[in-house]
Parts: C-alpha cells; structure tokens; sequence
C-alpha cells in the first residue's frame, strides 16, 4: 500500500501502551500501520523518514490558555493577581486590536510548534484572528471566546453572550476542520448566575470552558454571595459535565471533588500559573484518587512565563511530591497522559488524538534520543516528563503533514512572526 510516509526505526511511544522501537505509517493525515521494522516495511511503501532510534510521542495537547498575551510576557510580573489584571493586564488588554492578536496568537503558535504541542485550547478575543493564526501554522485548536458581564450594563452584557455565542458557531470546522469551539464564560466570579445559566442553553450538548476556584479571594467571594462554592454552584447551575473542562480548579472540598469526579468534567492543572501568582496548589492526587480526568495547560504567557508543555509536566509531576511529602504522588506515566490522551479526552477527540493508534489522526512529535539530557534512556517516559525540554524537539506532523522538520518551520517564516510580535508588543506597551 503506497502511504505518504513511513516513520521509520523510531523508539515508539503510544501512551496508551508499552513504549517499543519499530515503524508507522502515514497517509491522508491518519496513522494506517503501527508495529515492527519488518511488518510495517513489508506492507507499505512511501517517503520513509529515518529515525535512528528517535523518539516518537502523540502531540502534546494545552488545555488552557490566552494565546495573544505572549505579546505581554515579563510585563507586571511578581504582582498579586488583582493588582495584576486589574493594573496591568486589563489596560493594555483594553488596547488590544485585531492585528495584535493575530501577531500575538501567531508567535504562540511557533511557541508551542516548538515545544512539540499540537493542539491548544484557547479563551480570549478576537477569536477569528486566532482561527487565521492555525490556519497559518497548521495547529489544531479548541477556540472560545472569554465573555465576562462584570462592570457591563444590559447591553453590554447582551453582546458578551451573541459574540460568544458567534465564535461557537462560526468557526467551528475552520482551517480545514482543525478548529473546534467551545462556550467560554470566563469564570464564576465573572459572570452572574443569570449569565451562566444563557450559556448552559446555547451550549446544549456542547463543549464549555470555564475557569473554575482558581483563587482563594474567588472561593471566598462565590461562597458569601451563594452560600456555596464555586463548584458546587456551576454544579447547580447545570454546567459541570463530560463536555465541561475546568481551568485551574486550585480551591477544592472533599464534595466538590465529589461533584467533579461524578460530572465527568476534566479540569486542566495548570502548576506553573498557579505557582507564579501564588493562588495555591491543585489538589491533583485528590482528584485523580476520585476518578476526576486531568489534563494540563499552560495559562497565558503573561502569568507563565512559558508557553512549553514539557516544562508544565515536569512541573506537574513535582510538586505534589512535594506538596506530600510522597515521592510516588502524580507519577511521570500519569503526567504524560495528562499532557496527550486526557487531553484530547477533555474536548471529547479520544478516538481521534491523544495516542499512537492505527485509525487517529497522525499528530506527532519526534524527539532527538541522542540528546545529552535524554542519555541514557532507562525509561523513556520518565525522560520525557522529567528530562525532556523544547530543544528536543526535531520533528512536528499535525494532521499528517510535516510543520517542523528537523527544526525548521515548513509552513511560514519563523524570523517574520517574532519581528511582527516584538512590533506589536512594543507598540502595546510603550506606546
């Protein structure tokens, strides 16, 4: 069978299975043979990439961010969160115009391509030029736009919903269907009941973003003005489901564990964020004790500062040893998983991403084995969560085609996106 390309002689990591060196092919954007040198070679014939015993992982997949605000990274850093939206980042979010969220979202894009992601999810605005932005790159993407109804009047609050509500219906299937959308009402301290039971109705069956009891001064504040926490309140609301992921998710009881491992909603951690404004440490091995799917994001890079998902693992995986006190808390598998397979699983694309299976979509990462930081390969999987970082990376193939070959972007020009993106930035802050 003649395929596009045949992956050939590479250390193979499924996720879902036993990591072992041997062959795939690709063709039409899909995974249509995995196993041995032998059998792969015997049975289809096509452009074969040598591998020399490289690694191959499923694209990694960041569940939340705000992919424009690379255009603030280092601004305000070091600050409490309220003094840093409200000072910082809502200004200079206030300036924000449609070019700069194109330049912003396109170097977050080369970010990520470089960091071996492939997909991301993302709550911000001006979510067509985001879509242009994959489009462009060739990245895969959950997109939403973030509506927030404080300090807005009836109208305003009207228009936060319609656009929402636009943005989830127009673009989903964008750039040649690697866009999805999602409802993304930005949070429970953020939007007022009424607000969020409008978006549980347009959602329907559909896939909801939220950040969810990301700070103690939001736990406090949801509990005096409900009675309740913020996540037994999106409980009530009807918002909490398979088809919600919840950002953050830091300040947690025992019952709202409960009520989240009974929803089947993901909730993506996101450490480093939550470590560099100091809004406390999720309680992952609580939750993953209770059955609750975790996956990881980065948040934005203004609160980050890194938009590098091998760092988010190796994160993730230490700190709740420490945290602990247990050094077999979160282990390297959990985390991988988290980063590929829970992932796609959080935006209901489980059959189609997330591992290296015969039938998904050919999304993959090779890694250079040869690395001094990846010598020697005792486990695989534990270099890659702890040892593996972005200069790694060789080769990116979303959808089966070859974004990033053995370090050079293929599908615009690298030098272009980042003179745009320092423009831009410049232009926002200084200006």
């Amino acid at each position: 069978m003649e395929v596009d390309y045949i992956l050939k002689d590479g250390l193979l990591v499924p996720v879902t299975n036993e990591p072992f060196y041997g062959s795939l092919a690709i063709k039409d954007g899909l995974i249509t043979g995995v196993g041995d040198n032998q059998s792969i070679l015997s049975r289809f014939s096509g452009e074969v990439l040598e591998l020399d015993g490289s690694i191959v992982i499923p694209g990694l997949i960041n569940t939340h961010t705000h992919l424009a605000m690379t255009l603030f990274r280092g601004v305000a850093d070091d600050l409490p969160l309220d003094k840093w939206l409200e000072e910082y980042i809502w200004p200079l979010e206030g300036k924000l115009k449609p070019r700069h969220v194109y330049a912003g979202s396109m170097l977050g894009c080369l970010e990520m391509i470089r960091s071996g992601v492939t997909m991301f999810a993302d709550m911000y605005v001006e979510l067509d030029q985001v879509a242009r932005a994959v489009e462009k790159t060739g990245m895969r993407a959950a997109l939403s736009y973030g509506m927030i109804t404080v300090n807005k009047d009836k109208m305003g609050v009207q228009s936060e919903l319609e656009e929402g509500v636009r943005v989830y219906r127009e673009l989903e299937g964008a750039a040649d269907g690697r866009v999805i959308t999602t409802l993304g009402p930005h949070s429970p301290s953020t939007c007022s009941t009424e607000f969020l039971r409008d978006v549980r109705e347009e959602a329907e069956d559909g896939l909801v973003q939220i950040h969810l009891a990301e700070t103690r001064e939001e736990y406090r504040e949801i509990k005096e003005r409900h009675g309740i926490s913020p996540t037994k309140l999106l409980s009530k609301l009807g918002l909490l489901s398979s088809n919600t992921v919840c950002a953050h998710a830091v300040h947690l009881d025992s019952k709202d564990i409960d009520l989240l491992g009974s929803s089947g909603a993901t909730v993506s951690h996101n450490p480093t964020s939550n470590m560099k404004l100091a809004s406390g440490v999720a309680p992952i091995p609580e939750l993953l004790d209770n059955d609750v799917p975790v996956a990881l994001g980065t948040d934005g890079a203004a609160s980050n500062n890194s938009l590098d998902l091998f760092g988010e693992m190796k994160t993730a995986a230490l700190i709740h040893k420490s945290k602990k006190d247990d050094p077999t808390a979160v282990p390297a598998e959990e985390v991988l998983k988290m980063a590929t397979i829970n992932g796609a699983r959080a935006f209901g694309l489980q059959d189609e991403l997330g591992s290296i299976e015969e039938g998904k979509k050919a999304d993959l990462v090779i890694i250079d084995n040869d690395s001094p930081g990846l010598t020697p390969n005792h486990n695989v999987v534990s270099n890659l969560v702890y040892s593996t970082t972005n200069r790694d990376v060789e080769t990116v193939l979303i959808d089966g085609d070859i974004i990033m070959r053995e370090g050079r972007i293929t599908r615009f020009k690298e030098e272009e996106v980042i003179q745009n993106a320092r423009k831009h930035a410049e232009e926002l802050v200084k200006g």
